[in-house]
């Protein structure tokens, strides 16, 4: 892997340029919440997110960026082969920006095959913030990094002792666990959960708001691929089920989960279709219970995928010309990407219309309301 851009000694002295730019890309909405909960937390940085890799590569084509931290496992296109295309439009451009990897499987299993790839490093999930911190300062080029005493007013790098970054003491977060009777759920570590974000409340509760909303979903995913015999896309399914429920701090579930995942890659299928009961139904479990825990609903914390109308706007006109092209992949593609998304309620119900249109294979629906 290539030679490091920043600095990798005494990172507490430094703070980052507010201009840094990063790119956080996984399918996972929960590990975006929390990789990018965790840079705004500590540094203080917005980050831009891609929910695939063909997304990336779309962010990659228009913007410029000091860092990009990639998942390993993705649907359709994975980490590695993201890279790939990535490294070969700089090709072109001449640019050259560190890609870091992150992942739940075993390091040394695949240092070799993201290396071929193009990523510059790796880091294990779920992130540690003071593993994530040495990477930020190791690969975001020297001049956006500032020493502390330059930029007074930056966020200071060792999060644990600046509280202002999160406003919140170790007295007032447990207060905040026992107001909201979290420790009631039965499987949660809410201790747990909290230090995967530093200890951010709010981007801990986004984490809670994004799998109880979200997750249903999952399963679904996870049931059809086995119906389906998709032994492959039912590994990486369930291998982001794992990482969401480490990452809210539900360890007993995420393991159970690990297990499928080793069930999976090992081809034992019939063994995957007898254990995902047990799984989906502590994970439902969990939901009911976490619904209870939240006041409003938690739609309104997936801030971290909130986007504007503009966004939707732009993202049909891109599915009209795939439409008319006759590209079904390529319009599915985007109509499931555009489905991740939070937007205001009245567009929400238009893409879940649309998503539907899809899954039912109705052309001449998809035309009428691409014309609408």
């Amino acid at each position: 892997m290539e030679k490091a851009l920043g600095v990798s000694e005494n990172v507490g002295e430094y703070v980052l340029s507010e201009n840094t730019r990063i790119l956080i890309v996984d399918d996972n909405e929960i590990n975006l919440s929390v990789v990018g909960g965790l840079v705004e937390t500590l540094y203080g940085l917005e980050c831009d997110f891609a929910l695939s890799g063909f997304e990336a590569i779309e962010y990659v084509e228009k913007n410029k960026y000091d860092l990009i931290l990639m998942d390993h496992m993705m649907p359709e296109i994975d980490g590695a082969e993201t890279t790939r295309k990535i490294r070969a439009l700089e090709k072109k451009s001449g640019d050259s920006v560190p890609i870091v990897a992150f992942t739940a499987n075993n390091v040394d299993e695949i240092k070799d095959e993201l290396s071929s790839a193009g990523m510059n490093d790796i880091l294990s999930k779920p992130i540690d913030h003071k593993e994530l911190s040495l990477v930020l300062f190791k690969w975001i080029p020297k001049e956006k990094i500032i020493l502390k005493e330059e930029a007074p007013q930056a966020f200071c790098a060792n999060y644990i002792q600046n509280k202002e970054v999160t406003g919140k003491t170790p007295t007032e977060l447990a207060t905040f666990v026992t107001l909201k009777g979290t420790e009631n759920i039965c499987g949660l570590d809410i201790k747990s959960g909290l230090a995967f974000v530093a200890e951010n409340q709010e981007a801990y509760e986004k984490s809670l708001a994004i799998f109880t909303y979200k997750t249903p979903n999952t399963i679904t995913e996870m049931e059809n691929s086995l119906e389906k015999g998709d032994i492959k896309d039912f590994s990486i399914r369930v291998h982001g089920l794992k990482s969401s429920l480490a990452s809210i701090g539900a360890a007993s579930l995420s393991n159970l989960a690990l297990d499928l995942e080793m069930m999976s890659k090992n081809g034992k299928i019939e063994d995957c279709r007898k254990k995902l009961p047990e799984l989906i139904t502590g994970t439902q479990k969990l939901i009911f219970d976490l619904k209870k825990f939240f006041s409003e609903t938690p739609e309104s914390k997936l801030g971290v995928l909130e986007v504007k109308p503009e966004e939707y706007h732009t993202r049909i006109d891109k599915i009209k010309k795939l439409y008319k092209n006759y590209d079904f992949e390529g319009y599915s593609r985007e109509i499931e990407e555009l489905s991740k998304f939070n937007f205001e309620n009245t567009l929400n119900e238009k893409v879940k219309r649309l998503k539907l249109l899809v899954e039912t294979f109705d052309y001449l629906g998809i035309g009428a309301f691409l014309d609408e």
